[in-house]
């Protein structure tokens, strides 16, 4: 039986819906609705100064989603992003939160890993000798794992094709060093299904048993951190695990864990072109619109321990981020607020 393309996104839909229903529950019955509780402020930040040394900042990229059938411009600019504006903005980090490449058939209703793919994603990294410039943190996404039997499966490309992959085939942790001396963890979450389902039966993410033990140690260990940023593929109301702890509890253990950054939902169509929200556990989540057919990107900064952010379509200069005062809309519960009062900077 062969289903229409109206057909797919309809039962994708429902499956999403499901999801959502499932997680409902988790956000009217949160544990931590007191913040008071489990925040942990970051009280050893200096005062906000003009000074640079207390500020850092980084690149997410998502859902770029290159094809060998559709849109060769996906690839160029993709391109131009890894040598141009990389060169340009010099960030500490840049973030690819999964869905590197399509793996849809021609028709886009079957699905499958094309090698292909893999090497145009590939090749762009190495042409442009990106990882001599900045530190390259790729991680999966559902598309990344269409049809693969298991994580050893010789369809499996994320393993030979990515920055990341061979050391690190599901999700990590890297530490980096600031020069002032502090310590910026960011964490990569993988949740694709393990096998992994052809399409559309590859929409929600899932945290096994082993897994999710292995999460929970990171989150648990980054008590050296300074700062500490999440990310991966899938929005946290569409990640199910097995146990009682959502998601959302399990990045709580990290104590110095503010936000978490995802893509996946393609701004649901352009219906909602603006997915950002504060959990009830003061995590902000912050959806990236995709690059796909987007060009999005994100511009995030940690500045004397407040995180600000700026979302921009690739190509549109300049780019301005005002770090101090932050946009008040994204103030955090672990940020250092009381330190605004004091600064007489803009930046």
């Amino acid at each position: 039986m062969i289903l229409s393309n109206t057909s797919l996104l309809l039962l994708s839909f429902l499956i999403l819906v499901s999801v959502m229903v499932q997680n409902l529950s988790h956000v009217i019955s949160c544990k931590d609705c007191n913040l008071s509780k489990s925040v942990t402020f970051n009280e050893n930040i200096v005062n906000i100064t003009d000074s640079f040394t207390n500020l850092f900042w980084f690149l997410q990229i998502s859902d770029i989603h290159i094809s060998i059938f559709h849109d060769p411009g996906r690839i160029q600019e993709f391109q131009r992003f890894c040598n141009e504006t990389v060169d340009i903005i010099k960030p500490s980090v840049v973030i690819a939160s999964g869905d590197l490449t399509d793996a849809k058939d021609k028709n886009e209703l079957g699905s499958q890993q094309y090698e292909e793919e893999w090497k145009h994603y590939w090749n762009a990294l190495q042409s442009t000798h990106i990882t001599n410039r900045t530190i390259w943190l790729d991680t999966r996404g559902n598309h990344d794992n269409f049809n693969l039997q298991s994580l050893d499966s010789p369809v499996n490309y994320f393993r030979h094709y990515s920055v990341q992959g061979a050391r690190h085939p599901r999700s990590y942790v890297h530490h980096l060093k600031l020069p002032n001396g502090e310590i910026a963890a960011f964490v990569a979450l993988d949740a694709c299904l393990d096998p992994g389902p052809r399409r559309p039966f590859n929409f929600i993410g899932v945290l096994d048993s082993p897994e999710l033990e292995h999460v929970e140690r990171i989150a648990r260990g980054n008590v050296n951190a300074t700062y500490s940023v999440w990310f991966g593929h899938y929005p946290t109301s569409t990640i199910m695990t097995q146990g009682s702890q959502h998601v959302r509890d399990i990045i709580g253990q990290d104590k110095k864990a503010m936000v978490y950054l995802c893509g996946h939902l393609h701004q649901l169509g352009g219906a909602i072109t603006r997915m950002y929200t504060r959990q009830q556990n003061g995590l902000l989540e912050l959806e990236l619109a995709d690059w796909k057919l987007s060009r999005m990107f994100r511009l995030a900064a940690y500045d004397h321990g407040l995180f600000s952010f700026v979302d921009i379509t690739h190509g549109h200069w300049p780019i301005i981020l005002v770090t101090n005062p932050k946009h008040a809309q994204f103030l955090s519960p672990k940020e250092p607020v009381k330190r605004f009062s004091s600064s007489r900077h803009l930046i």
